[in-house]
C-alpha cells in the first residue's frame, strides 16, 4: 500500500539537507548511496502543503 507524506516546504528543505549530509558522509563505494539519492529525489518531488500560519495569515 502506498502512503503519501505531506510536508511543508521548510520540512522538505530540512530533510533534504540531512539526507545530503548523510550521503556525503558515506564512502563513495557504499551500497546505500544510490538508495539515498533516490530517496532525496522522492522527497524533493513530494507535494508540499502550506504551513498552518501561511494558510491563516496570507
Amino acid at each position: 500500500m502506498l502512503k503519501h507524506l505531506w510536508m511543508t516546504e521548510d520540512e522538505q528543505e530540512l530533510i533534504v539537507k540531512g539526507l545530503y549530509d548523510w550521503r556525503n558522509a558515506l564512502e563513495p563505494d557504499c551500497l546505500l548511496r544510490p538508495e539515498l539519492e533516490e530517496l532525496i529525489l522522492k522527497v524533493i518531488d513530494a507535494p508540499a502543503k502550506k504551513s498552518f500560519f501561511k494558510r491563516r495569515f496570507t
